[in-house]
């Protein structure tokens, strides 16, 4: 069995898409709390996402 690593970009994808769905699906039923929860949780992989991106380009630019 092939387990993701928290730290890859496939993991912090995953978030983002799984944040995004969650969001529309409790943006369709009026569930504002839920929907900005879900936001949140996508913007915080999009973060991390642009953290190792950056953090990768640095250590191939050396």
């Amino acid at each position: 069995m092939k387990v993701i690593q928290a730290e890859s970009r496939v993991f912090q994808s995953l978030n983002i898409v799984g944040g995004f769905c969650l969001a529309f699906t409790a943006f369709d039923t009026h569930d504002l709390p839920n929907v900005t929860a879900n936001l949140f949780w996508m913007f915080i992989g999009i973060y991390a996402l642009g953290r190792q991106l950056r953090t990768r380009n640095r250590a191939g630019n050396s």
